[in-house]
């Protein structure tokens, strides 16, 4: 839905983990993320580069907003 964001948490292989924080926030389950038309995710910073590649490989993001630090690390990770 409009105006909805969340938070991830998962491996390097784009599989979830669950936590404790899950209980305490209102935010769209992993089911209605993959079930969105349109996913867009906001990150900068190349110390997200795992987080972000994770919630990629898991098919949670099909347009990514990122700055050049964060652009530059993707692109050496996926070179790995």
């Amino acid at each position: 839905a409009e105006g909805r964001h969340g938070v991830l948490r998962g491996d390097a292989r784009g599989t979830a983990v669950e936590g404790p924080v899950e209980d305490s926030v209102i935010a769209a389950s992993l089911a209605d993320l993959r079930a969105a038309r349109r996913r867009i995710a906001v990150a900068h910073g190349a110390g997200r580069a795992p987080a972000v590649l994770a919630a990629v490989r898991a098919g949670l993001v099909d347009i990514l907003v990122c700055d050049i630090p964060l652009r530059d690390a993707l692109a050496e990770l996926e070179g790995q």
